[in-house]
C-alpha cells in the first residue's frame, strides 16, 4: 500500500503458476479463511503472463467503465523486462 497526498494505492497480486509452499505462513488482504493460491493449482492450465495481463487489465477497464490503451516498452523507452 502506498499512500501519498491523501491518495492511497493499493496493488494486488495474480499468481499464474507458483511454488505455493512459500506461502503457506501468509494471510492474504487479512482473509483468515483463504490462503493463497495460483491459476495452475485452481485451473490445471499455465497461461502466458501476457493473456492473463491482458485478460485481467480488460475486465478492470470494464469493471471501472473505463477503456485501455496498450503501449509497448519501446513506447517507455524502457528495458522489457522490467515491465
Amino acid at each position: 500500500m502506498h499512500v501519498s497526498r491523501g491518495v492511497t494505492t493499493h496493488g494486488f497480486a495474480l499468481n499464474i503458476t507458483a511454488d505455493l509452499d512459500a506461502f503457506n505462513g501468509i494471510i492474504p488482504c487479512g482473509i483468515v479463511d483463504r490462503g493463497v493460491t495460483s491459476i495452475e493449482a485452481l485451473t490445471g492450465l499455465r497461461p502466458g503472463v501476457d493473456e492473463v495481463a491482458a485478460r485481467a487489465a480488460t475486465h478492470l477497464a470494464s469493471f471501472l467503465k473505463s477503456s485501455l490503451s496498450w503501449i509497448s516498452a519501446a513506447d517507455l523507452d524502457v528495458e522489457a523486462s522490467h515491465v
